[in-house]
Order: structure tokens, then C-alpha cells, then sequence
């Protein structure tokens, strides 16, 4: 082989080294962002629970007061002593 092959052989095992290292870190990097994807669905589930009770409670709440107030209009219309 000569000089100028030699040459290019250590340019392209340099270059595949800079590849395997920039590989590397993306692989590192994508983990970084699986556990910070990871920590965002678990917020998010713990939300999603809290609006669901809050809808429970909320729902619960109008048929309580719808039905207070069906009560009362209803005992309003008794008619009284006179």
C-alpha cells in the first residue's frame, strides 16, 4: 500500500471514530428525553385523575342543587295555614 492510501485509511478510521462518539452521545441523549417523556405522562395521569374528581364533584354538586331547589320550589307552592 502506499503512503496515500495509508493516509485515507486514518482519515476514514478518524471520521467513523467522530461517528461512533456523535452516536454515542444521541443514544445518550435520547434516553435524557424518554425519562423527561416518561416524568410528563406521569403529571399528566396524576392531572387527568384530579379533573376527573373534579367533574365528580362538580357533577355531584349541580343534581344537589338542582334538586334543592326543585325541592323548595315545590314546598313554596304548598299553600300554608290562614
Amino acid at each position: 500500500m502506499t503512503q496515500e492510501i495509508h493516509r485515507e485509511l486514518g482519515a476514514h478510521d478518524a471520521r467513523l471514530d467522530a461517528l461512533e462518539k456523535d452516536i454515542i452521545a444521541i443514544n445518550v441523549n435520547m434516553l435524557r428525553i424518554f425519562e423527561k417523556l416518561d416524568t410528563i405522562n406521569t403529571t399528566l395521569s396524576e392531572a387527568k385523575g384530579g379533573w376527573r374528581t373534579l367533574m365528580w364533584v362538580a357533577g355531584c354538586s349541580g343534581v344537589i342543587g338542582a334538586g334543592l331547589s326543585h325541592l323548595v320550589g315545590a314546598l313554596g307552592s304548598i299553600p300554608g295555614p290562614k
